[in-house]
């Protein structure tokens, strides 16, 4: 494993709080029995004596300056978080070198910088397994742009460890594709932290709805899955203001397998119906929030999108497009809120893996952000 895993692991031993109540066992036998679960009790920070690190320069500069040089170091990234049952393991981060399989497969942390590039897809992202670019670090010819010196500072000095810890888990983007962290968020990060979070990649994959799900998650395979680890985000990140969702062709065909057979163009009731189970899971997040994101998308494959829902942008309240070309519309949800109902919504995202600049440019309009 790499550094970032092994920093959380021993971030995670340092916090302070009451344990959360563990989830419940599972069966014997089942990958669930062997997820790792916080320490109870964790151990606290060990109590900083008075005036501490009197000695040192760079405690002597403002606590301004100080939480300058901490955003210059640990925050503006993305990184990946994930707990994976898993055979493999690798001795070196985003590739497949020094890769080994074990006897049996056990959860291991995956956790490290994201080096995809930026006009890369988060759909098309292999930042974790290595390989060409634009979707992988052979893009990069350094390592971890976040790493073992940065996260060091935390982990050497209980000061710094206090003064930047939030700007750890509140100024970057996690990206995860697997079901673990999501359901079991009490059992892998403190509550402090996980609340912390601002923002948010989901990328569903077919292991984790289908595949796998069962086996690894006891979840249902299909649409049981989808709702269930979409509706858990919420509970699971309560902090969040930004929340892309991430889904391919290959979820979408595998959740609802009688959608490959349906011929273009479909009956206005079927469509309806596909629309509904495409989108609810996404309206139901909007729901759950009630209002506290500022930014939620809902990004999908270009193929199931055309196939799917590209009809909805006929009644939707707003379209983006740039140089003629569909990029997205916006879905409206009305949210309960204190006795009556607000409009809130998302933005439905068409994207091809091959795009090389899908990133929308808002024309100063921030009006929607409010909206969301």
């Amino acid at each position: 494993m790499d550094w970032l895993r092994d920093a959380f692991q021993r971030l995670s031993a340092h916090h302070q709080d009451d344990e959360p109540e563990p989830a419940e066992p599972p069966s014997h036998g089942h990958a669930l029995a062997s997820l790792p679960n916080l320490p109870s009790p964790r151990r606290p920070i060990t109590p900083i004596p008075a005036n501490p690190q009197l000695e040192s320069t760079f405690f002597k500069l403002p606590p301004e300056l100080r939480q300058q040089i901490y955003r210059l170091l640990l925050s503006g990234r993305t990184l990946h978080i994930d707990m994976r049952y898993t055979a493999a393991e690798t001795s070196t981060p985003h590739s497949t070198k020094g890769v080994h399989l074990s006897p049996t497969r056990r959860w291991r942390w995956r956790a490290s910088t994201c080096h995809r590039h930026p006009s890369a897809q988060a759909i098309s992202d292999r930042c974790g397994w290595g390989g060409p670019p634009p979707t992988a670090c052979d893009e990069h010819s350094t390592p971890c742009g976040i790493g073992k010196e940065a996260l060091g500072l935390l982990l050497c000095c209980r000061l710094a460890y206090r003064e930047a810890v939030q700007i750890l888990y509140a100024e970057n983007t996690f990206h995860t594709n697997t079901g673990a962290l999501l359901l079991f968020t009490d059992r892998l990060l403190p509550p402090e932290r996980s609340g912390a979070i601002t923002s948010l990649i989901y990328q569903v994959t077919p292991e984790s709805v289908l595949t796998y799900s069962e086996e690894h998650l006891g979840l249902q395979p299909g649409m049981q899955a989808v709702m269930t680890l979409l509706s858990r985000i919420p509970k699971a990140f309560p902090g969040l203001k930004r929340l892309h969702i991430v889904i391919d062709d290959i979820v979408v065909r595998g959740v609802w397998p009688g959608l490959r057979d349906l011929q273009l163009p479909m009956p206005f009731e079927t469509q309806s119906r596909v629309n509904n189970m495409l989108l609810s899971p996404a309206d139901l997040v909007v729901t759950l929030y009630q209002g506290r994101l500022k930014e939620f998308v809902l990004i999908m494959d270009h193929r199931a999108f055309d196939r799917l829902v590209a009809d909805q942008s006929a009644a939707a309240d707003r379209v983006e497009s740039v140089d003629g070309k569909y990029l997205q519309f916006w879905k409206r949800v009305a949210v309960p809120h204190v006795g009556r109902k607000i409009d809130k919504g998302y933005w439905v995202r068409r994207v091809s893996p091959d795009d090389e600049n899908w990133s929308v440019q808002f024309s100063g309009d921030t009006s929607l952000l409010e909206t969301v």
